[in-house]
């Protein structure tokens, strides 16, 4: 039975200097954002946010922001989701998205986060990580 995972997601007002880890995502606005999903892993921090399972069993990924800042979880949306296996389940925390995966069936899916700043005229920013089920 796989594990369920823990992701953070690290949001910046500023695009990414190219060697600090995130990756650039143009605002709905128009501006330059960036963003790094990561997680810790048997004492080491990953950054990627893709998350594979070479096991079946349903699993819960859940992704969160630091708490009580700027930035909280718009929606949840998902590509490439050929066989249906994910979901979003509705959310109990603006800095948090619980995703659901039956993880019966192979994927290779990508959920998009998108997250609202709510400083700068509520505009939203795209998060695009992968699920691949194996």
């Amino acid at each position: 039975m796989p594990d369920d995972r823990h992701i953070s997601l690290q949001v910046q007002d500023q695009p990414s200097s190219g060697t600090d880890g995130f990756t650039n995502a143009i605002a709905s606005d128009g501006t330059i954002y960036s963003y790094q999903f990561s997680e810790r892993v048997s004492g080491h921090d990953h950054i990627g946010g893709n998350v594979s399972f070479t096991t079946r069993g349903f699993v819960k990924i859940t992704v969160k922001l630091p708490p009580g800042g700027r930035f909280k979880v718009d929606y949840v949306t998902f590509a490439n989701d050929v066989n249906e296996q994910i979901s979003w389940k509705d959310r109990s925390s603006p800095f948090a998205a619980e995703i659901h995966n039956k993880n019966d069936a192979l994927a290779n899916a990508y959920y998009l986060v998108t997250v609202l700043d709510t400083d700068k005229d509520y505009c939203t920013i795209p998060c695009d990580p992968m699920i691949i089920n194996r």
